[in-house]
C-alpha cells in the first residue's frame, strides 16, 4: 500500500511539474502575447518606440533593415498603441542618439523567409523614419496606415538625395511608406481607392538637434505657385500599381519647412514643458520635456488656407503659449511666428521660491534644409 502511495505522489509531483512547464512566465509587468510562433507581441511600458497598427497585419519591426540581429519586436493589429522592446545592443541608453529605418514586415512574410530575413529588404509593408532619444523617452506615437496590407500597389522610386516619406491627402497626412536616399523599386501594398500623395523629406538637423520636414512647392509663375507638390491618382480594377518617382519632385522648386521653429533653453532648476493652449507640444524627434542646462526645438507647424490642403499660411499666432512644470505652466504674450525662421527663449528659475521668469522670444535666424 505504500509503494502505491509513493507512486502516485510521484505521479502528482510529474503532473504538477508538466503543468507549471506550460504556463507562460511574465518576467516583468508588460502584458506578454506570444502567439506561439516565437513572436514577441509584448507591449513593453519601457519601450523603444510606440506604434499604433491601424492595418489588418500582425507586423514584425526591425532596425534599419530585416536581419536577425536587427530584431525588434513585434506588433500586434487592432489599433491600440504598443511599446516595442528596447534591447539596449539595439537602442543604448548611453552615447548619441540617432535617426534610423523602422522596417516593417508581415508576420507571413517574417515566418516563411526566417530562414533568410535580408530577402525581404526590398519587400517592407512599411518603412518610418524613426529617431532614438538618449537624454529623454520617445513621446512620439508612430502610426502604420490602415490603408496598408490591400492589393493594389504604389512602387517608390528615389534617386534624390532625400530621406522621403510618401503622406496621404496633406503634408501632416497618413504615412504610406518612407524611402532612403537612392532607393529603388520599393513595393507598398495598399488598398483600392483614389490617392493624393504629398513627399515630405526627413532630415535629422545638427544644428536644430532635432529631426526636421521639409516639402518642396510649386515654383513661382507657375500655375499653382507656392502650393505644396503633390501627384493624384487612383487605384482601382483596371490601374492597379502606380509607381511614383521622387526626381519629379526635386527640379525647379522651393522647398519649405511650412513651420517655423522654436528653441526652448532651459536655464531653470527643473525641467519644462511647452503648452500651446492645453496642449503638449512633441519636437519631431519625439521629446517633450526640456531638462535643466538643455535646450529642445519645436516646430510651429503654419496652418493650411482655408479650403486647400496643400497652401500654407506664411506666419502663424499663438495666442496660449505656456511653459513650465506641468504645476507651474506659465502663460506668456501672444506672439506670431513667421514660416521658415528659427526663434529662441531662455527660461529661468529661482530654486528658492520655485519661480519660473523668461528672456522675450527672439528671431535668431533663417531656417535652412
Amino acid at each position: 500500500m505504500s509503494k502505491l502511495l509513493r507512486f502516485s505522489a510521484l505521479l502528482l509531483a510529474a503532473a504538477l511539474m508538466v503543468g507549471l512547464a506550460g504556463c507562460p512566465q511574465d518576467d516583468d509587468d508588460d502584458n506578454n502575447k506570444d502567439t506561439g510562433n516565437g513572436i514577441d507581441y509584448t507591449s513593453y511600458s519601457d519601450y523603444s518606440i510606440r506604434v499604433k497598427n491601424d492595418s489588418s497585419k500582425n507586423l514584425v519591426a526591425f532596425l534599419g533593415s530585416p536581419g536577425p540581429d536587427n530584431l525588434i519586436s513585434g506588433i500586434p493589429k487592432g489599433g491600440t498603441v504598443h511599446g516595442l522592446k528596447k534591447d539596449l545592443r539595439l537602442f543604448p541608453n548611453s552615447g548619441s542618439p540617432f535617426d534610423y529605418i523602422l522596417f516593417l514586415v508581415t508576420e507571413e512574410d517574417y515566418l516563411a523567409n526566417k530562414n533568410n530575413l535580408p530577402s525581404l529588404e526590398n519587400k517592407p509593408f512599411t518603412k518610418l523614419y524613426a529617431y532614438h532619444n538618449v537624454n529623454s523617452p520617445n513621446a512620439l506615437v508612430y502610426t502604420v496606415n490602415g490603408l496598408l496590407g490591400g492589393n493594389s500597389k504604389i512602387v517608390l522610386q528615389n534617386s534624390t538625395a532625400y530621406n522621403v516619406e510618401l503622406r496621404n491627402n496633406g503634408r501632416d497626412g497618413s504615412i504610406i511608406g518612407y524611402s532612403r536616399p537612392e532607393n529603388y523599386n520599393i513595393e507598398y501594398f495598399v488598398e483600392p481607392g483614389r490617392y493624393k500623395i504629398f513627399p515630405v523629406f526627413r532630415t535629422f538637423n545638427n544644428a536644430l538637434g532635432t529631426i526636421v520636414s521639409a516639402f518642396p512647392e510649386y515654383p513661382p509663375g507657375s500655375q499653382l505657385a507656392g502650393r505644396a507638390k503633390n501627384v493624384e491618382f487612383s487605384l482601382d480594377n483596371r490601374d492597379r500599381e502606380y509607381t511614383i518617382d521622387v526626381d519629379d519632385f526635386v527640379s525647379g522648386i522651393n522647398i519649405t519647412a511650412g513651420a517655423a521653429f522654436l528653441i526652448i533653453q532651459n536655464n531653470a532648476f527643473t525641467g519644462v514643458g511647452f503648452w500651446d493652449g492645453g496642449t503638449r507640444q512633441i519636437t519631431e524627434a519625439g521629446g517633450d520635456t526640456i531638462n535643466p542646462n538643455r535646450d529642445m526645438t519645436f516646430p510651429i507647424f503654419m496652418g493650411t488656407l482655408p479650403g486647400t490642403d496643400d497652401q500654407y499660411y506664411d506666419s502663424r499666432e499663438l495666442g496660449q503659449i505656456r511653459i513650465g512644470p506641468s504645476d507651474n505652466r506659465r502663460l506668456l504674450d501672444p506672439f506670431t511666428f513667421e514660416n521658415n525662421k528659427i526663434y529662441r527663449i531662455i527660461v529661468y528659475g529661482d530654486v528658492a521660491t520655485g519661480n519660473i521668469t523668461f528672456s522675450d522670444i527672439t528671431y535668431e535666424r533663417e531656417w535652412t534644409f
